[in-house]
C-alpha cells in the first residue's frame, strides 16, 4: 500500500526530491486494514488508492483491494499520513501545492471504484 501511495504521489509530480525541497514528508500515524474475502497465491489484484482529505497538518488515504477487473471487495484500509518537516522532526501544514494536485474522492468505496472504471 505504501508503494501504491508512492506512485500515486510521483504520478502527480510529488516525487522524493519534490518532498525535499519543500521540507515536507510523510509519516504514518495510524493504518488499518479490514479483510473481507481471502485472496489466493497466483490471482492478480488491484490495488485502487485515494486521497479522502487533506486538513492541516494530516491527510487519509484509503484503500481498496479486489480481484483484477472486478469491483468485489477483498480488503480495505485507511492511512492517516502526518506531515512532518525532515528537519525539526515536526508536524507541518501540507504545502498548498501538494492540496491542489489532488483531487480528493470522498463518495466512499464505490465512488472510488466508479472513479477507477470497475464499476
Amino acid at each position: 500500500m505504501q508503494e501504491s501511495a508512492t506512485a500515486h504521489t510521483a504520478s502527480e509530480g510529488w516525487t522524493l526530491d519534490r518532498y525535499r525541497q519543500s521540507r515536507a514528508i510523510w509519516v504514518v500515524r495510524r493504518h488499518t486494514i479490514e479483510y473481507f474475502i481471502p485472496a489466493y497465491a497466483g490471482e492478480s489484484l488491484d490495488l485502487h488508492t485515494w486521497i479522502e482529505w487533506v486538513k492541516d497538518c494530516q491527510s487519509v488515504r484509503r484503500y481498496l483491494l479486489t480481484r483484477e477487473g472486478q469491483s468485489r471487495i477483498i480488503a480495505k484500509a485507511e492511512t492517516l499520513w502526518v506531515c512532518v518537516d525532515p528537519v525539526t522532526g515536526r508536524p507541518k501544514r501540507v504545502p498548498d501545492e501538494f492540496m491542489q494536485a489532488f483531487d480528493l474522492v470522498t463518495g466512499g468505496d464505490a465512488e472510488a471504484l466508479r472513479v477507477s472504471g470497475k464499476v
